[in-house]
C-alpha cells in the first residue's frame, strides 16, 4: 500500500469513522433515554389503572358478601337443605326483603344476580339474566360457593354477572400519554380489547399476548405508523391485561431533527476536511513518489534518473541534494575507474555530508516539533506514531552518513587529548535521545589521568557508537552505566554496560564483523569502525562477560612523558 493510501486510510480510521461512531452511539442513547422515559410513564398510567379495578374487584366481593353471607340468606338455604319447609318459608320473605334492599343500592353494577340452594334449584332472581351486557363474554360470571358456618356444609351457590361498562369505568382508564398514546384493558386468553381509550389506534394494533406472560414488564411495538412504548400490568381476575402505550416518533421528532441537522453539518466538515486532507497529502507525497522511483533507478544502475522539479520546502530541498547527490555519484564512479578509490570515497563522505545532513536537520526540527505537538494534543494521538517512525529513519539516515564520513576520511595527525573530556562529549550528544527514549545514562568515571594521544573526533565517534548500541538495545527504556577508571599499568579502562537483552553467545563473535548487523535497518558498520579506531590507538575493544545485558570494555595507552605530540 502506497503511504498517500496509508495517511488516508488512518484519516478515515482513525478521524472520520470515531466521529461517526460517537454520533451513532449519541443518538441510540438518546432514543433509549426517551423509550426509558416513556415507558415509566406508561407504567404508571397501567398501575393506577389496575389499582382501580383491583378496587372494583373487592367491591364485588364485598357485594357478594353481602348477598350470600348474610344470616338470613344461611338460615334460608339451612332450611331448605334440612327439608324444614314451614321455616324455609318464613326465612324466605326475609331474604327477598333483604335482598331487594342491596339489589336497589348495586343493580347498576350487575346484569343479575342468582342464588341457589343446595341442590342446583334456583330460589332467588336478581336482575334479568337473558338481558345481560355479555354473558358469554370477555367478563365471565363470577359463582360463589355458600356453606354453613356452624358445620362447613355446602347449602346453596350464589352466582353474579358484572356489568361490562360498570367494571371498566374507571377515571385512570380516561388518561394517557402524548396525543397519540392510549390505554386499554385486554382479554388475557384470547388478546380481545374489552375496552379502549381511544379506539382507533389500538384496533390497528396486534397485541402479542404471549409475550406479555409476566405480572408486569414494557416492551417496544411497531405499526405500519409510529413505534409504541408499551406497559403492561397483568390482573389474575378475571383475566385481563390493562395495557398503557405511548408513541416514541411523537416525542422523537424534534430529537430526530436536531440529530440529522447535526450530522449533515458533521458530514460536511468532514468531506471539506477529507477533501483538503488528499489534497495536502497528495500535493506532499507526488516529489517523494517521483524521489522514489529515482531511487530504484539509481538502485538497477541508473545514475540519472528524471528528479521531480525542487520547490521552496525541505522536500525540494531533498531533491536538490539528491540531485547534487547523483552528479557527485557519476563523478566519484568515473574516479574510482580511474583507481584514486580512496580520494573519491573521502570527497563521496565530505560531499554527502554537505548535501544531505542540512536537509536532513531541518526535516529532523520539524518532525521534532511535530512529536511535540502530538505529546500537547495538537495534532490527533494517532499520528504520533507516523512521526516518531520518520524520525527513526532520519536518525537511520544521519547515522548511516556519518558512518560514511568516517570511513572515507584519512586519519588526522596524532595530538594529546583528555580521553574522559572526550567520553563527556560523545555522552552529552546522545542524552537527548537517550531521554526520548526512556533510557537514562550514568557517568560514574573516576579515573585520576586520562590523557592519550591519538585522533580526538575518530575517539569521540567510537564512544558514539558503543553508547549508541547501548541504547538502542533498550527501546523501553533503562539504564546506560558509563565507567572510567585507570587500569593496570598505563591504560585507561571505559566500561559502557546497558540493561538490554544481551549478545547471544552464537553471534558474540559476529558483533565486530563489518556489514553483520542484528538490528532491523542497521548498517553493521558502528562496532567495526569503533574496533578499528581503538585498535589505531594501541588498544582494544572487547565484550565483558555480564549477568544482564551487555558490557563493553574499550582499554586505551596512556600518554608517556616520551610520547610525540
Amino acid at each position: 500500500m502506497r503511504l498517500r493510501h496509508k495517511l488516508l486510510l488512518s484519516f478515515l480510521l482513525f478521524g472520520v469513522l470515531p466521529l461517526l461512531a460517537m454520533g451513532t452511539r449519541s443518538y441510540v442513547r438518546s432514543t433509549r433515554a426517551l423509550e426509558g422515559l416513556i415507558g415509566q410513564e406508561t407504567s404508571q398510567i397501567a398501575a393506577k389503572v389496575a389499582r382501580e379495578l383491583e378496587d372494583r374487584l373487592d367491591l364485588q366481593e364485598s357485594d357478594e358478601a353481602l348477598l350470600g353471607g348474610n344470616e338470613a340468606t344461611t338460615r334460608f338455604l339451612r332450611a331448605r337443605a334440612a327439608g324444614r319447609s314451614a321455616e324455609a318459608r318464613t326465612a324466605e320473605q326475609e331474604v327477598r326483603a333483604y335482598s331487594a334492599e342491596v339489589w336497589s343500592a348495586i343493580s347498576e353494577n350487575y346484569d343479575f344476580v342468582l342464588l341457589r340452594d343446595a341442590s342446583g334449584a334456583i330460589v332467588l332472581t336478581l336482575g334479568e339474566p337473558g338481558g345481560g351486557e355479555s354473558p358469554s363474554g370477555p367478563l365471565r360470571r363470577s359463582k360463589r360457593v355458600l356453606r354453613d358456618p356452624e358445620n362447613g356444609s355446602i347449602v346453596g351457590e350464589l352466582e353474579v354477572l358484572p356489568r361490562l361498562s360498570e367494571m371498566t369505568r374507571t377515571p385512570a382508564l380516561e388518561r394517557r400519554f402524548g396525543d397519540q398514546g392510549w390505554t386499554a384493558i385486554v382479554n388475557r386468553v384470547d388478546g380481545e380489547v374489552i375496552r379502549a381509550i381511544p379506539d382507533r389506534p389500538v384496533a390497528a394494533l396486534d397485541l402479542p399476548v404471549r409475550r406479555m406472560a409476566s405480572p408486569r414488564g414494557s416492551l417496544t411495538l411497531r405499526t405500519p405508523d409510529s413505534r409504541f412504548v408499551t406497559s403492561w400490568i397483568s390482573l389474575d381476575r378475571p383475566g385481563w391485561l390493562v395495557v398503557a402505550a405511548g408513541s416514541v416518533d411523537e416525542f422523537a421528532g424534534p430529537f430526530v431533527r436536531q440529530r440529522l441537522v447535526d450530522l449533515a453539518l458533521l458530514a460536511g466538515v468532514v468531506a471539506l476536511v477529507a477533501l483538503a486532507f488528499t489534497l495536502l497529502v497528495h500535493r506532499a507525497t507526488r516529489p517523494l513518489d517521483a524521489l522514489t522511483k529515482a531511487a530504484d533507478r539509481i538502485g538497477a544502475g541508473d545514475l540519472s534518473p528524471a528528479l521531480p522539479e525542487p520547490g521552496a520546502d525541505e522536500v525540494g530541498r531533498l531533491t536538490r541534494a539528491f540531485s547534487t547527490m547523483t552528479t557527485r555519484i557519476r563523478e566519484m564512479i568515473a574516479q574510482i575507474e580511474a583507481g584514486r578509490q580512496t580520494a573519491v570515497l573521502g570527497r563521496f563522505a565530505a560531499e554527502l555530508s554537505h548535501e544531505i545532513r542540512n536537509p536532513l536537520t531541518s526535516i529532523k526540527i520539524n518532525l521534532q516539533g511535530l512529536e511535540r505537538d502530538a505529546r500537547e494534543g495538537r495534532i490527533p494521538e494517532e499520528s504520533r506514531d507516523s512521526v516518531r517512525l520518520a524520525l527513526r529513519e532520519i536518525r537511520r539516515l544521519d547515522e548511516a552518513v556519518r558512518t560514511a564520513l568516517r570511513a572515507g576520511r584519512p586519519p588526522a595527525p596524532p595530538r594529546p587529548f583528555d580521553v574522559s573530556a572526550i567520553l563527556k562529549e560523545a555522552l552529552a550528544l546522545l542524552r537527548p535521545q537517550a531521554a526520548a527514549q526512556g533510557v537514562n545514562i550514568e557517568d560514574h568515571s573516576a579515573a585520576h589521568s586520562t590523557e592519550i594521544t591519538g585522533d580526538a573526533e575518530a575517539v569521540r565517534g567510537a564512544f558514539v557508537n558503543v553508547v549508541l548500541n547501548a541504547i538502542e538495545a533498550m527501546p523501553s527504556g533503562g539504564t546506560v552505566r558509563v565507567t572510567a577508571l585507570n587500569g593496570s599499568g598505563p591504560m585507561v579502562e571505559i566500561r559502557i554496560a546497558d540493561e538490554g537483552p544481551g549478545i547471544p553467545a552464537s553471534v558474540r563473535d559476529k558483533v565486530f564483523t563489518p556489514f553483520y548487523t542484528t538490528k532491523e535497518g542497521g548498517t553493521g558498520l558502528g562496532l567495526s569502525l569503533a574496533l578499528q579506531t581503538v585498535r589505531a590507538h594501541g588498544g582494544s575493544l572487547t565484550l565483558a562477560n555480564a549477568r544482564r545485558g551487555t558490557e563493553v570494555l574499550i582499554t586505551l595507552p596512556l600518554r608517556t612523558p616520551t610520547a610525540t605530540a
